[in-house]
């Protein structure tokens, strides 16, 4: 790492000569709310890591680690703060939608019967009889005889349909379009037996007693400040 003039140079040494206003900015939200002001910062720094040296000026070692991770940070400020009940981090609400569009459905009989009639060998006779004011008995007026076949042929196409009318069903905040729709909704609440509740209270206290804040500031004095001390176990 670069040595700037005169370094390196602990921390506590450093601190020791700020004087207001702070070289380091306070830390704050998306909102512009102060996480952590400049002068707690420094403290923390100064009673926790004042005999670190660094090989440039804090200052500007901060400036160049904030501007490359602060985006980060506030991505997980958010979720670390967003609002939540871990007993109940399994919740969640499950859809299932099925939608039928078949389309309007045609049925189509095709016709191809043919009917034969037949006369018997001395046909068909029909006799029309009359009687007269002098006799009444019936004699013949007219005959007709039809012999032969005669053929009927039914042919061609029926097409039968049936229309379906399309429904519109609204789920949450979605409207679904079909012939048919079947919607179902599964609720889930609490712990589902994935983690015990005692797992989670756990997890949730180890997160909660390990500041994100602290982290932070402990990852910039990793990266760019370091401890060394002499054989007796004194500060170099």
């Amino acid at each position: 790492m670069f040595n700037s003039s005169g370094y390196p140079r602990r921390i506590d040494e450093q601190i020791d000569e700020y004087i207001s206003p702070s070289p380091i900015s306070d830390i704050t939200d998306n909102n512009g709310n102060v996480i952590l002001s400049s002068n707690l910062l420094l403290s923390y720094l100064y009673h926790t890591y004042g005999n670190y040296k660094s090989n440039a000026p804090i200052s500007q070692l901060w400036f160049m680690y904030d501007a490359i991770h602060h985006a980060d940070f506030l991505k997980a400020w958010a979720a670390w703060t967003a609002e939540y009940n871990p007993l109940e981090n399994y919740n969640g609400i499950e859809t299932n939608v099925r939608q039928y569009m078949d389309g309007d459905e045609t049925e189509t009989i095709t016709h191809g019967k043919t009917t034969t009639n037949s006369t018997g060998a001395g046909g068909i006779v029909s006799v029309t009889q009359v009687t007269t004011f002098d006799s009444t008995t019936p004699r013949d007026d007219t005959k007709t005889t039809n012999t032969g076949t005669t053929t009927a042929t039914d042919s061609g196409t029926t097409a039968t349909g049936k229309v379906k009318t399309t429904k519109n069903l609204t789920v949450g905040e979605t409207t679904y379009t079909a012939d048919k729709i079947e919607a179902e909704t599964n609720t889930r609440h609490g712990n589902l037996g994935v983690t015990t509740s005692q797992q989670m209270i756990t997890s949730e206290t180890e997160m909660r007693l390990n500041p994100l804040i602290t982290m932070y500031i402990d990852t910039f004095v990793s990266e760019y400040c370091y401890y060394i001390t002499d054989f007796w176990g004194c500060c170099e």
